[in-house]
Order: structure tokens, then C-alpha cells, then sequence
């Protein structure tokens, strides 16, 4: 039930979703100013200036970072969402966005930490899927990493049990920072100092 609520809650609250449940209350009602509400929001939202000046000054904390820039830290934690499955019936993932992950394997190889933690993401609408850090733990072994240096967290299905499963891992950095290659959406993160 929490993946659900955690899922269809935000989109809810975003423009296309508070568009629609206008649009279904001035059904529904009968009146026309939810039904004209919903049109100007949705047009509203979807101009690029308003669009892009959001997406901006929603993402304006976490900008890019340089490796060199990164401080030391006991671990590098990569969060989950960057593979997705392939369609088709060969149960495969494919990469979505591997910007996080190349950005932990490049801050592992650049010697900011000795470790590298993967988060065990998995979509109760994928069974029989290996989590994602299995997948990531494979990926960066292929690029050098060595299997020594690495871990993977249990299956997780969100951002609040990537940050409890590595947390556990975390505990021995005693409140060190720990660089979090984390990316949402389109614009990738870099990794920024976070205690997990």
C-alpha cells in the first residue's frame, strides 16, 4: 500500500493530475469552471518558459558536480532507477538513464571512497526481476570495479528504503559524508555530500 500511495499520490498533486480530477469534477458537476480551470492549467504548465523555469528552480540545490570536486567519503552510494524491463518476453532490463551509476563507478575510480554501495531497487510490477543493484554490481564489475569494493542493499521499492537500506551499511562512517550519485528524471545529479 505505502508503493502505491508513494506513486499515485505526487501525480495527484501535479498539474496534469489536479487537470484531470477538474476535469472530472465539472463532469461529474456539470459546471464549466472546472472544466476552463483544468484547460488554462494545463496550458499554463505546459508553456517552456513556465515548464523549464520550474524544472530549474526545483533542481537548482542539486547541480552537477565535478569528480575532483566530491569530497572523501567511506562509501559512494548509487540509488536505484535507472534500468527498466525491455519489452517483450525475454525478461531483460535495458538502461533508462545510466548517468547515476557511471557517475558512482567514475567517483569509485577517482578514489573518493573505497566502497561502492548499489540499492536493491525493485517494482512489485516486475516479478521475477533481480533488483537493480544486482544488475548494477555485474555492470560495474564489467568496468573494473573490484567485486571486494562493492554491495548491494536487500530489494527496495523507494527512495525512503534506498535511504534505510544503506543506512545500515552507513553506520560505520559514524556521520561521515557520503557522496550519493542520485539523478531523477531527464537532468542528472552529481554526487552531493549526504549522511544516509
Amino acid at each position: 500500500m505505502a508503493y502505491w500511495l508513494s506513486k499515485l499520490l505526487p501525480l495527484a498533486l501535479l498539474p496534469l493530475g489536479l487537470s484531470l480530477i477538474l476535469l472530472l469534477v465539472g463532469l461529474i458537476g456539470r459546471w464549466r469552471w472546472p472544466v476552463i480551470t483544468a484547460g488554462l492549467m494545463l496550458w499554463f504548465f505546459s508553456l517552456g518558459l513556465v515548464s523549464q523555469s520550474l524544472w530549474r528552480w526545483l533542481e537548482v540545490p542539486w547541480q552537477r558536480r565535478m569528480v575532483m570536486d566530491a569530497p572523501q567519503a567511506d562509501a559512494i552510494v548509487v540509488l536505484s532507477g535507472g534500468r527498466h524491463p525491455a519489452t517483450g518476453s525475454a525478461r531483460f532490463r535495458e538502461w533508462h538513464d545510466p548517468d547515476r551509476f557511471l557517475a558512482g563507478v567514475d567517483l569509485f575510480r577517482a578514489g573518493k571512497a573505497p566502497r561502492l554501495l548499489f540499492t536493491g531497487g525493485a517494482s512489485p510490477f516486475s516479478p521475477g526481476q533481480h533488483p537493480e543493484g544486482q544488475h548494477y554490481l555485474q555492470e560495474a564489475a564489467l568496468l573494473g570495479v573490484p567485486e571486494a569494493a562493492m554491495a548491494s542493499t536487500p530489494p527496495v521499492v523507494n527512495t525512503a528504503e534506498e535511504a534505510r537500506g544503506s543506512q545500515g551499511y552507513s553506520s560505520a562512517a559514524a556521520g561521515q559524508p557520503i557522496p550519493c550519485a542520485a539523478g531523477h528524471q531527464r537532468l542528472s545529479h552529481a554526487p552531493l555530500p549526504a549522511t544516509v
